[in-house]
């Protein structure tokens, strides 16, 4: 069995919505790192300086350690969760520690908790919510301007995040570079604590809004094997891969006429995106059982 380094740290890491650096200021500007983001470059190397500030809250990070890119909303039109990096090199001159970050996934799309001149909750404020908890520091002003909480606190650039945390954010944006194919979540009734199908509402394609206590009942269940084909991706991939699966609902959402409770254990099931690719490649979806014969044969 294949062993994961269980110490790398995970961190959330800012980056300034500023037009120029601050000649005081050590957090990474839009303008350094937009190559970087855009896909034109793999690599990023990081003069972090040697503030005070800096050397708090940046001085902990080593070699493997896996950051979230983020970037509230300001002067650009892209903000929100930008991609995911490693920290692939460490090199120290002059008693200053440069920092080589390295690409690991960059979305078409920047996960924005809401459209950046109308804040209000949304599907990704809640899931952000649900993850981190109000009193995460990052998330502070959002959290104010969504009107969870009644305080503005100045958030932090850099905060360390938990690698349940980090899974949940790669997966769901992962999970929205295929959305448009496979238009199926979960919504909870939260006076009632129960789960319902349906909600729809209009983005670019219909999308149904998720729960993620939903997901995780099936999850604690059923574990991160697909059940189609068995594919792992803890496995395979390492802490990257960890928690990462996608969540199918048995029952077409097509076929149901009006919202109907749903039991996460009876109704869904574990699956690797490419065969939840596969059952939804007919206008009837493929049944599991289906699937697996397929394979088999």
């Amino acid at each position: 069995m294949q062993k994961y380094d269980t110490d790398i740290n995970y961190w959330w890491f800012g980056i300034n919505n500023v037009k120029a650096r601050n000649k005081s200021s050590c957090h990474v500007i839009y303008s350094e790192i937009e190559r970087f983001l855009a896909g034109q470059q793999n690599e990023f190397l990081w003069d972090y300086g040697g503030a005070t500030y800096s050397k708090k809250f940046y001085s902990q990070m080593r070699t493997g350690d896996k950051i979230v890119l983020w970037m509230g909303h300001g002067y650009f039109k892209n903000w929100g969760i930008l991609g995911f990096a490693c920290i692939s090199d460490i090199k120290t001159m002059n008693k200053i520690n440069k920092y080589l970050i390295t690409q690991l996934y960059i979305p078409q799309h920047p996960l924005i908790p809401y459209p950046k001149n109308n804040p209000h909750e949304t599907e990704n404020t809640i899931f952000l919510r649900d993850t981190f908890g109000l009193n995460f520091y990052a998330l502070k002003d959002v959290f104010y301007q969504v009107k969870y909480v009644n305080k503005r606190t100045t958030p932090v650039t850099v905060d360390k995040i938990t690698s349940y945390q980090y899974s949940l954010l790669f997966e769901r944006l992962t999970d929205d570079s295929i959305r448009g194919m496979l238009p199926e979540e979960v919504v909870i009734n939260a006076e009632q604590k129960s789960y319902y199908e349906g909600s729809v509402r209009q983005i670019t394609v219909n999308a149904y809004e998720r729960d993620f206590e939903a997901r995780k009942r099936c999850l604690d269940f059923y574990g991160f094997n697909c059940v189609v084909c068995g594919f792992n991706f803890e496995k395979k991939y390492g802490m990257a891969g960890k928690g990462f699966i996608h969540v199918h609902h048995l029952k077409p959402l097509s076929e149901i006429g009006e919202k109907y409770e749903l039991n996460p254990i009876k109704d869904l099931r574990p699956v690797c995106p490419n065969c939840h690719a596969m059952i939804h490649k007919r206008k009837t979806p493929y049944s599991i059982e289906e699937l697996k014969q397929k394979i088999n044969t």
